[in-house]
């Protein structure tokens, strides 16, 4: 898999040392630090699939991360494997203000999405830099008013 990965990658985009892979041990959680065999950083989805693909075939374990600010142990690497590092999948690939929504690659910041200029290159962005981004509708309920929704239908 090394071979593999350096050939598609880079030497510089696979960090196979025990000091190049320490951040990659734990996220923001108190969980179990793990241990990867290997870290990798594609740069596009073309890669993403290759590298998942012979993974697959190789029976590794893949874990993806991007920032590691994970709270739920998820981008722990909990049986070894190969940490996906997809940080430097970083660009946002359309910006439909019609229909409010965007693409994004995994690697994008919330600043990074508020800096963003539009389809059409006007000077609107995203967010006008406040803390809103556009998300789908949601109703927030509390159990109460689950209830007495519940008693009346």
């Amino acid at each position: 898999m090394k071979a593999f990965l350096i050939d598609l990658l880079g030497t510089d985009n696979v960090l196979t040392t025990p000091d190049g892979m320490r951040e990659y041990r734990e996220d923001y959680t108190e969980a179990e630090p793990g241990e990867p065999d290997l870290v990798c950083m594609p740069e596009n989805a073309e890669q993403v699939q290759k590298i998942v693909v012979r993974a697959n075939e190789l029976k590794v374990p893949v874990t993806p991360r991007v920032y590691g600010t994970n709270v739920g142990g998820l981008t722990i690497p909990s049986n070894g494997g190969l940490v996906l590092d997809m940080t430097r999948m970083n660009r946002v690939l359309e910006v439909n203000v019609d229909d409010m929504y965007a693409v994004i690659e995994p690697g994008v910041t919330q600043q990074t999405a508020y800096r963003t200029k539009t389809i059409e290159d006007t000077s609107t962005t995203i967010s006008s830099g406040s803390s809103s981004m556009w998300s789908p509708p949601s109703i927030i309920s509390t159990p109460s008013e689950i209830s007495s929704t519940a008693r009346k239908s």
